[in-house]
C-alpha cells in the first residue's frame, strides 16, 4: 500500500472537493488517482480511495459518481485478486445500500460482486451472503421475480425470506395462480440439490397462507410439492416417475416444470432425460442472466 499519510492527505483533499459542491471535478480526480494506483499494482490504496469516495458521494445524493467508484472497487476486487472475507463483503453491502432506487450502476455493481465471488469464493454460483442481501432488497423494491433468483441462491435464512415474500406475492396474484408461486420456488430449489431449504420454503409457506389447510392440500400441486419432498428423502425413482405421470395435467400449467424435474430426476436418482436437455436449464439460464455472461 503507498505511503499511508499520502493517502490520507488525498482523501482529505478530494472529501473538501465534494463538502464543497465541486461534484465533477472530484469524481475526475477520483477516477484519475485510481488508475495511478492501479498502474502501481497498489489496489489496497485504490480500493481505499474509491470506497471512501463512493460512501462520500452517497451521502451527497451523487448516485452516478457514487456508483461509478462502486464499480471500480469491484474492478480492483478482481485485479488483485481481493480475499472473499467479512472485510470485502461489509464494504459491498455499504456501498448497495447506498442506493435509494434503481440505477445502471447499481446493475453492475451486483454483476461484478458476483462474478467476483465465484472467482474467489467457494460457490461457483456466487457468494449466498451476497445472493441474500440483493434478494431482500429486490424483495423491499417489489422486484419479486428478480428477489426469487436471488434468495433461492442464498443462506438457510434466505429460505425463511423467500415463503415471507412469496406469501406477500401470491396474495397479489390470481387466487388460481397460488400453487404456481410455490411450486416454482419449491423446484429451483430442488434442481440445486437443495431439499433442506425446499422442505423449509414450502412448510413455511403452507403453514401460513391463510387460505391453506394441512394436507391433503386443496390444490393439486401442492400436494405434489409435498409428496416430491418426501419422495426425495429416499431412493424412491419409480415412485418419482409415478409422481410426475399422475399430475402431468397440472404439471403442464408451467412449460418449465417438466425441465425442472428432469434436472431433479438426475441431480436426486442419476434420471436420464430423454429430451437429452442440460441440468439445471433452469438455473443455468438464470445464472447467466446475473452474471452477464
Amino acid at each position: 500500500m503507498a505511503d499511508r499519510g499520502g493517502v490520507t492527505r488525498v482523501l482529505a483533499k478530494l472529501e473538501k472537493s465534494i463538502e464543497a459542491g465541486d461534484y465533477y471535478e472530484a469524481h475526475q480526480m477520483y477516477r484519475s488517482v485510481y488508475a495511478r494506483y492501479a498502474a502501481q499494482n497498489d489496489f489496497d490504496s485504490a480500493i481505499l480511495l474509491v470506497y471512501t469516495g463512493s460512501t462520500l458521494f452517497f451521502k451527497h445524493g451523487q448516485t452516478g459518481s457514487a456508483g461509478d467508484l462502486a464499480v471500480l472497487m469491484l474492478d480492483a476486487y478482481t485485479a488483485q485478486p481481493t480475499p472473499l472475507d467479512e472485510k470485502s463483503l461489509a464494504r459491498i453491502a455499504e456501498l448497495f445500500s447506498g442506493y435509494k432506487e434503481d440505477h445502471a450502476t447499481r446493475d453492475k455493481l451486483v454483476r461484478q460482486s458476483l462474478k467476483w465471488s465465484t472467482a474467489v469464493g467457494r460457490n461457483t454460483r456466487g457468494d449466498p451472503s451476497l445472493h441474500h442481501l440483493f434478494g431482500t432488497a429486490f424483495w423491499r423494491e417489489h422486484n419479486y421475480q428478480l428477489a426469487e433468483s436471488h434468495l433461492v441462491l442464498g443462506t438457510e435464512a434466505s429460505a425463511l425470506s423467500l415463503a415471507e415474500m412469496l406469501l406477500e406475492w401470491s396474495q397479489k396474484g390470481s387466487p388460481s395462480e397460488l400453487e404456481l408461486f410455490i411450486t416454482r420456488a419449491v423446484l429451483k430449489y430442488l434442481e440445486l440439490g437443495n431439499l433442506r431449504d425446499a422442505n423449509v420454503l414450502f412448510r413455511t409457506f403452507t403453514a401460513q397462507h391463510p387460505s391453506i389447510r394441512n394436507p391433503p392440500f386443496r390444490l393439486p400441486l401442492l400436494n405434489f410439492c409435498h409428496f416430491l419432498l418426501a419422495t426425495l428423502e429416499r431412493d424412491a425413482a419409480p415412485l418419482f416417475k409415478m409422481l410426475r405421470e399422475k399430475y402431468r395435467p397440472s404439471l403442464q400449467r408451467d412449460a418449465s416444470f417438466d425441465a425442472s424435474l428432469d434436472a431433479i430426476g438426475q441431480c436426486f436418482f442419476n434420471i436420464r432425460s430423454s429430451s437429452g436437455v442440460s441440468s439445471m436449464p433452469g438455473i443455468s439460464e438464470m445464472l447467466r442472466t446475473m452474471l452477464g455472461s
